[in-house]
């Protein structure tokens, strides 16, 4: 699952990226409501850049083709369905901390934990050990404010805005929706496939060297009080590599979280 992970980064950085061609203004959050979409979305990247902690859950429906199981080292013989599928976590920035939780029905139940805290990672795979195995954490590869960034996600998304500004991508407010009982911006794209299928075969790593995308599709939502990105939905179908239904909400901003690590029984003798 992890190149399959690595590639489903890739696309929705692609994605994100489509809408943000050929803008570079950034600034705070404004009264007047914005019509510009591009505007919109480059704003709400600059929050999200800034932000210390916040809270994500992730659903994800439809299936996974054989080539691509095949591509991810996964050869289970068929397709894997991903409905029910479910991902979870905090993150806190400042700390280099996170606490993430993978639910997937459809492999044997299979639930993944990973805690990082204090400069280590803890992984507990259900289907493996009810065990933590313990290793050295790497840094986020998250952009910050702070003097010791890793990646810069606003240079990012400039490189790739710069090279998708010719790609005729168009994007569409269409108006607000709650997102978590607030009013957001929903943005709608419209996605050019050939330009998006070149970036894969580019930058999405040996899973998605191959991948001919059929069609795909982004909605985008910002909280109109902070502009801070609200909700992600991701749609996708690729033939003989299956198709996935993905959304992401991001709440509770600049909360207070803790995370701590496993308690010393349950993590593996050794590590």
């Amino acid at each position: 699952m992890t190149r399959f992970s690595k590639s489903a980064t890739v696309l929705c950085a692609v994605l994100v990226a489509l809408v943000a061609g050929g803008c570079g203004k950034s600034g705070a959050p404004t009264a007047s409501p914005i019509t510009d979409p591009s505007t919109l979305m480059t704003q709400s990247l600059v929050t999200l850049q800034s932000a210390r902690t916040v809270h994500f859950d992730a659903t994800m429906q439809g299936s996974l083709g054989p080539s691509l199981l095949k591509a991810a080292g996964l050869g289970l013989g068929g397709s894997l369905k991903l409905d029910g599928a479910t991902i979870d976590g905090d993150i806190d920035v400042p700390r280099q901390a996170a606490h993430v939780h993978l639910s997937v029905p459809s492999i044997f139940g299979l639930s993944v934990d990973n805690i990082q805290v204090d400069g280590y990672l803890y992984t507990m795979n259900s289907v493996q050990s009810d065990m933590y195995s313990k290793s050295k954490a790497q840094p986020f590869p998250i952009g910050t404010n702070g003097p010791s960034t890793s990646f810069d996600l606003s240079k990012t998304l400039g490189n790739l805005k710069d090279s998708l500004s010719s790609s005729g991508a168009t994007a569409t407010i269409k108006g607000f929706e709650k997102v978590d009982g607030r009013d957001a911006y929903r943005v709608a794209l419209d996605l050019p496939l050939s330009k998006l299928n070149d970036l894969l075969a580019t930058q999405g790593g040996s899973a998605a060297a191959n991948m001919t995308v059929d069609s795909a599709s982004l909605d985008y939502w910002v909280y109109s009080d902070t502009l801070q990105p609200a909700k992600v939905e991701i749609k996708g179908s690729a033939a003989d590599f299956g198709k996935i239904d993905m959304t992401i909400t991001l709440t509770k901003y600049n909360q207070k979280i803790t995370i701590t690590a496993p308690p010393a029984d349950k993590i593996q003798d050794g590590s």
